[in-house]
């Protein structure tokens, strides 16, 4: 008799524990539902998973690792490229490390010796002395000296695009102006300097002759975008074209997009640069070129 009841008190002590601790977990599911509504965010609108409906975390990363912007913790995005289009060894898009060697920089004109010339200053043959090449354009007119803006850096307008090519006669901007179109980016600014040397638009090209055959040349274009292209043609002393080159994918707004372009059979003695954006006039600004070397990082 008192083995039944030890196993009777046995039994019921057991039930009573399971039910308490089904009890206790029904209260536990009961409260953690509470915190979510129906769709299945909670008060700060974020679900079980600790993302928001825009499938961000509070840290404001996705489940891949980047923010709304498309970067990661370190402030790259899926490319390996910063904001400013530069990976962690401070290469851009285009493979251009932006720091000239010294051997391209004494060899390199920047036109920064142009500085306390008056901007707008037809660019001829100023540098046939030292460099033996000479600029033209394909219309008879000649490339000019162009000062880059120098305004408030936090000037939202600053940098809307480079030499204009529908500018009013007589406006800040005629020709190839100095107003707030023709501007360089602060990470390039050490890079590029004040002052380039601006083309026009696409009906003409620019033109550099050499007064002696060369099998390279190199340089910098500013603010490659927006689908424009640009063809490098080498003509030799025959007038035949030996080389040729194109450059469509740029560094972007405000910056400088490296260039080279080389012919090791045939040396050449004129260099022709095409200015072309689809459906639309433009221009192009040049800088840091190296007549005779092949300037890459």
């Amino acid at each position: 008799m008192n083995r039944i009841l030890l196993v009777i008190a046995f039994l019921f002590m057991f039930s009573a524990c399971s039910s308490n601790e089904s009890g206790t977990k029904f209260e536990a599911n009961k409260n953690t539902a509470d915190l979510f509504d129906s769709n299945g965010f909670d008060k700060e609108g974020y679900n079980r998973e600790g993302f928001n409906e825009q499938g961000f975390n509070r840290d404001g990363f996705n489940k891949d690792g980047f923010d709304q912007k498309g970067f990661d913790e370190g402030g790259f995005d899926h490319e390996g490229f910063n904001e400013f289009g530069y990976d962690n060894t401070g290469t851009d898009r285009t493979g251009f490390k932006p720091d000239l060697p010294n051997d391209c920089e004494k060899d390199s004109i920047t036109f920064e010796d142009m500085a306390g010339q008056p901007s707008k200053l037809e660019l001829k043959d100023q540098y046939r002395d030292k460099y033996g090449v000479s600029f033209s354009l394909s219309d008879g007119k000649s490339p000019v000296l162009l000062k880059h803006y120098e305004g408030d850096p936090d000037d939202i307008n600053r940098h809307i695009g480079w030499v204009c090519s529908t500018c009013i006669e007589g406006s800040v901007d005629w020709p190839y102006g100095e107003g707030k179109i023709n501007s360089v980016k602060p990470e390039h600014k050490s890079l590029l300097g004040n002052y380039s040397l601006a083309g026009v638009n696409q009906d003409s090209f620019l033109i550099v002759d050499y007064d002696n055959p060369v099998n390279a040349a190199s340089g910098m274009l500013i603010d490659v975008n927006k689908g424009e292209e640009f063809t490098f043609k080498a003509y030799d002393v025959n007038g035949l074209p030996i080389a040729e080159l194109l450059v469509d994918d740029g560094a972007g707004d405000g910056l400088g997009t490296r260039w080279q372009i080389t012919s090791s059979a045939k040396a050449f003695v004129k260099l022709e640069i095409h200015f072309a954006l689809p459906g639309a006039g433009g221009g192009f600004a040049l800088d840091n070129f190296s007549p005779s070397k092949a300037c890459t990082n």
